[in-house]
């Protein structure tokens, strides 16, 4: 037997066998070089993962009147997008076509708001609270609202709630929601639509790219990812295990809490499929919910259709509660799943799925430093996203028994 046979079971390798396997194999990476060796600015400044440039970034983009020469098509493309997707927005689309954007005068910070985009002619304002690596906290959005409101209350205000993937805001009545991945095709049609100097074609690019890979998720460097982890997972399982840094150590206490709530018959704690970035787990009224498959079908290649997964990147730890299959899976044999999907609304409304997020919880950023702080507040954070859950889930079931689709 080869030991660089993918086909052979990871309960047969020795360490030795699994990381020799994976050291001649090493072209199998190559196929992540159009990421890797790609020249980003972001990147190289180290600001990719900093809320406030990103905040920067986009007021410069919104601005019609700024250098990019992509004029109003921006911000014009925010709103004619909440006027098709949002049930709650009260701008008319013939306000909107005649509206003089360039009228408008962008804020950075100003009363701790992230963008303000004020109009005295048009007699309208635009808030936005940009969340890309935290969560809404301490009444922000009715703090803002507020302010907005006593200074510019003879104005139409509208006030939007961007997040990475549309995340719903404590508000909902005066906040409207646009996630990352929406922004992303606001700007690339945009770009598309008028020619644009080198140097801001170059900008816009870089932005869209380190958008896609560190906030929205590009689903191609995801799927080879997926695919290089799962041929040789057993040795990057080594490699991520020794490597101790403070995500490991965090790594650690969340798969430790997690048996704890094993233990207790809350969750069933899935060791197999967790790892340093993220930890796994069902619950038996997920289970029920969404039973088992009679084949191993799903994208991780055991019977289930659906697991949690406290995801720790990026110094942010939330739940992600995600179902998928193999491509090319018959979904008439999932059942209620359909029925589920349409009671849950996940952002991403696409019939066409291989795996799917049906719903995030935040549950905290930290630091490198001071870990033994750090431990005691995702303990404190987890047991209020847990009981959120679990309240989730009764509400989830008690729909579905009540529309006779589980008994």
């Amino acid at each position: 037997m080869s030991i660089t046979d993918p086909k052979s079971s990871e309960l047969e390798l020795s360490n030795d066998q699994a990381l020799q396997g994976f050291l001649l194999d090493t072209q199998c990476l190559d196929e992540l070089i159009p990421w890797t060796s790609k020249f980003n600015l972001f990147d190289v400044l180290k600001i990719s993962k900093t809320e406030i440039r990103h905040s920067n970034i986009l007021s410069w983009l919104l601005n019609p009147n700024e250098n990019h020469n992509m004029q109003d098509l921006v911000i014009r493309g925010v709103m004619e997008h909440l006027i098709k997707n949002s049930p709650t927005f009260t701008v008319d689309i013939y306000e909107i076509l005649v509206m003089d954007f360039h009228t408008f005068n962008v804020y950075r910070e100003q009363d701790f708001i992230d963008i303000l985009l004020v109009s005295k002619s048009e007699k309208f304002v635009i808030c936005i609270e940009n969340k890309v690596f935290s969560s809404e906290h301490s009444n922000q959005l009715n703090r803002y609202y507020e302010r907005v409101n006593k200074h510019y209350s003879n104005y139409k205000q509208v006030y939007i709630y961007l997040t990475p993937e549309g995340e719903t805001p404590s508000d909902l009545e005066n906040w409207q929601i646009l996630s990352y991945a929406d922004l992303l095709k606001i700007i690339e049609n945009s770009k598309k639509r008028l020619v644009l100097s080198k140097d801001a074609e170059s900008l816009i690019k870089q932005y869209i790219e380190t958008v896609r890979w560190h906030i929205v998720g590009d689903t191609k460097l995801i799927e080879i990812c997926n695919q290089i982890y799962n041929k040789h997972r057993k040795a990057l399982d080594i490699i991520f295990e020794y490597k101790i840094d403070t995500a490991q150590q965090i790594s650690e206490f969340l798969k430790k809490l997690c048996k704890e709530k094993a233990s207790l018959d809350l969750i069933k704690f899935d060791p197999k499929n967790s790892i340093k970035t993220h930890v796994r787990f069902t619950t038996l009224t997920m289970t029920k919910i969404f039973p088992n498959l009679t084949e191993p079908e799903s994208v991780w290649n055991d019977d289930n259709l659906y697991f949690y997964q406290i995801e720790n990147r990026n110094n942010m730890i939330k739940i992600i509660l995600t179902i998928g299959v193999k491509k090319g899976f018959d979904k008439s044999k999932l059942g209620n799943c359909t029925e589920v999907i349409s009671i849950i609304k996940p952002k991403d409304s696409s019939p066409d799925w291989v795996w799917k997020y049906l719903k995030t919880w935040k549950v905290l950023e930290y630091n490198d430093q001071n870990l033994e702080s750090v431990e005691a507040e995702i303990n404190e954070k987890l047991e209020q996203k847990f009981e959120e859950i679990f309240v989730f889930e009764k509400k989830l079931l008690d729909d579905l028994q009540e529309a006779n689709i589980v008994t």
